[in-house]
């Protein structure tokens, strides 16, 4: 993490996609990271997180554009929510009720948008997220040879007759 390599491999495809379909040319890209401390020992379904050891860990991958930070991806990941520091972005809740899953769009421009998708489980996260490759499937097959980004196939949904 402190070097950054390990976000750069996961998740700057993600950003780099979003520059192109945009039309920009990412100049630098920046990296940011926090870990928070476990308050104290957890079983959790990986093993076990031992008092001190990390239990929270909050990064940002920063596109920068003409100098500017144009395209920001951040994630964080806790196991417990007391685990947090209070300084930290609040969690997500779906329903008054905090969730481990939520995704979050931030656009600040004119109009500025901040939109969040709250889901119940990981498990809704999950299909959330499976679901844009299942429906690509059609586009896919009938495309072209070659590689095919995301911001190449139309939008997902059904097909609008027009009368």
């Amino acid at each position: 993490m402190p070097k950054g390599d390990l976000l750069r491999r996961v998740w700057a495809p993600t950003i780099e996609e979003n520059a192109r379909a945009l039309g920009w040319t990412i100049d630098e890209m920046r990296t940011s990271w926090r870990a928070a401390p476990a308050p104290r020992d957890y079983d959790v379904a990986i093993g076990r997180v031992d008092k001190g050891t990390v239990a929270a860990l909050w990064f940002q991958l920063i596109a920068m554009v003409g100098g500017e930070e144009k395209l920001v991806l951040e994630h964080i990941n806790w196991i417990a929510l007391e685990a947090l520091p209070e300084d930290w972005p609040t969690p997500p809740r779906y329903r008054g009720k905090v969730t481990h899953v939520s995704y979050r769009t931030v656009i600040e421009g004119d109009p500025a948008f901040d939109v969040e998708l709250q889901v119940r489980s990981d498990d809704d996260g999950l299909h959330v997220t499976a679901l844009q490759a299942v429906n690509a499937i059609p586009m896919v097959v009938a495309a072209a040879p070659g590689v095919i980004s995301q911001a190449r196939i139309a939008p997902f949904g059904p097909t609008l007759r027009r009368s």
